[in-house]
């Protein structure tokens, strides 16, 4: 059998996850009382046709949650969060990072891209946490992926960015031409 999940499973999760779909489409980039006003009128618009979470209430909504597919069930984003216990000495630490719902919500998306080679960027203001989020979700990727980093300046020349290129990529000779493709992993 090429896909081992039972009919019933696969039933679940495309249903749940067709209405998760819909929710962060729609108002996943929407200030948060309209995201929760969408996610509240959609479960008031499906009617019961699709199960919702038991703790949907109050400040909780669809977007709190996650479809898996292992067995089609809702899950709170916050049952991903680990526990810390982090050393006195090692609060002050820049490079300890605290997860959040947000944070390991933005690394399990950024993982399903990275592996799907999709392309993406992230924006946002500076201090934002765009290269922590991305680092933090390489880490937890280790083995898979490796990270060539480019940092462009009024100082950056074609010449250092193709010298960056040579460190991480190879020169193949195709029917077309020349290329540079990434060098494969170990």
């Amino acid at each position: 059998e090429d896909f081992p999940l039972a009919d019933d499973i696969v039933s679940k999760f495309m249903t749940k996850y067709l209405l998760f779909s819909v929710c962060w489409s729609f108002a996943g980039d929407a200030h948060l009382s309209l995201r929760m006003k969408y996610c509240d009128d959609m479960t008031k618009c499906i009617g019961g046709a699709i199960p919702l979470p038991d703790s949907l209430m109050g400040d909780t909504t669809l977007l709190d949650f996650e479809v898996r597919v292992e067995d089609g069930e809702w899950h709170h984003w916050d049952r991903r969060v680990p526990t810390l216990d982090i050393e006195p000495d090692k609060v002050a630490d820049s490079s300890l990072i605290i997860s959040t719902v947000d944070t390991v919500r933005h690394t399990a998306t950024l993982a399903a891209w990275l592996e799907e080679r999709r392309p993406f960027i992230l924006s946002g203001p500076p201090g934002s946490g765009k290269t922590m989020t991305l680092m933090s979700t390489m880490k937890s990727m280790a083995g898979q992926l490796e990270l060539a980093s480019l940092n462009f300046s009024a100082g950056t020349t074609p010449e250092l960015l193709l010298k960056t290129f040579e460190l991480y990529c190879e020169i193949v000779k195709t029917p077309s031409g020349f290329v540079m493709r990434p060098m494969q992993l170990g």
